[in-house]
This record gives C-alpha cells, structure tokens and sequence, in this order.
C-alpha cells in the first residue's frame, strides 16, 4: 500500500471556527495564495459537487478540479483534486482537542498511470520533504487565519 503525506497542527480554536475558514472561498486565497480563481459549485459545497478553481505555481496556470467527497460538519472534509500534472485524495481532519483544535491533512496520490510502480514509489519517497514541508506550510497559514479572526 501507498503512504500518504501528511502534517498536523494544533490551532487555538474551536472546530466550528476551523472549519468555517476552510469551507469559506472568500478566504481560501489567503492561505492557498497560488489559487488566481475559484468556482464553487452551484448549490454549495456538498458530496458529490465539483469545484474548478485556476491555480500559478512556479510561472505556471493551470485548471483544478476537485470532487467533493466527505463533508462532515466541523469534522472532516476530504476531495479528490485533479490537475493536468498529478491527481490525488486530499483529507482535513479536525479534531476537537479543548481548549484547542487538531487539525490533519492527508494527501494520496493517485498512481501514476504510465510510470512503473517502482519508479513512482521512489520518486514519491524522495519527493515527501518537500511534500511535507508543503502541508505543514498550508496548515501554518491556515492557522494563522483562523486564531486571527476568532
């Protein structure tokens, strides 16, 4: 089985706090900087709906899309994203912890479909500092945000 990057936090809030800065696109761009646009579903988030956003990474646009595929109230919310370049599982997993909140994200990648599995294993074992360093960097930001608008 694969392993997952994953990072964790711990936010001096409450899950409903944590949770709505999450689910608020109007704040999303303040703790994923690298998103130019988003197109939230009509209807809203919820299982099933499809979101577009358009993200400049490295001088770079390209299209994101992202499914829907868990949302539990102040608890959990989990996609699969879509990009020209790599797909994956992406989980938030918010723990009530009081007085404080802990707060995961767990990113799968998707196979690649035209790389052997060796070689895929190897590059994603190399890759998962950076991978790391990345989750824990949006966790930061997304902490940052939430302990500053309670």
């Amino acid at each position: 089985m694969r392993n997952p990057y994953s990072a964790n936090i711990d936010m001096a809030a409450t899950p409903p706090q944590v949770f709505a800065v999450l689910t608020d696109a109007g704040l999303l761009r303040q703790w994923t900087p690298q998103i130019v646009e988003v197109k939230l579903p009509e209807g809203g988030l919820r299982v099933g709906a499809t979101c577009h956003a358009v993200v400049q990474e490295f001088g770079r646009r390209f299209a994101v899309e992202l499914v829907v595929l868990a949302l539990e109230p102040n608890a959990r919310i989990a996609y699969h994203m879509a990009t020209p370049m790599w797909s994956g599982h992406i989980e938030y997993v918010i723990t009530d912890k009081h007085p404080s909140t802990g707060v995961a994200i767990i990113f799968l990648p998707d196979q690649p479909k035209h790389a052997p599995r060796f070689v895929a294993r190897a590059v994603g074992e190399l890759a998962r500092p950076l991978m790391e360093w990345r989750l824990r960097s949006i966790l930061a930001a997304v902490r940052r945000l939430v302990e500053s608008n309670r």
